[in-house]
């Protein structure tokens, strides 16, 4: 199945079944992560989404400082995301409880 016919149908979760699978064989790829991220975001996903952008960030560190740049830019910060995690389980657990 291809990834974009899955974002057609609107199937979040085979997309990112299928670019984690590309990642496994990839992890190198920068475009493939920040498109699983994007995807982790899409899918409420957060801790994925932390784990995704620390090795971001990692990977990052090897390259040079304008992608850096780039990607700090395009993301939002660790501590920013580990908030708004918080924050979303806080209002799941207010609205269901």
């Amino acid at each position: 199945m291809n990834f974009r016919f899955c974002m057609k149908k609107g199937d979040l979760d085979q997309a990112i079944q299928l670019i984690r699978e590309y990642v496994r064989h990839n992890p190198d790829d920068v475009d493939a992560l920040k498109r699983l991220l994007d995807l982790y975001y899409l899918d409420n996903k957060y801790k994925d989404y932390e784990q995704t952008l620390i090795k971001l960030y990692d990977l990052h560190a090897k390259l040079d400082i304008d992608s850096l740049r780039e990607l700090k830019d395009s993301y939002q910060t660790k501590e920013t995301l580990i908030k708004r995690s918080f924050t979303q389980r806080d209002l799941t657990f207010r609205q269901s409880g």
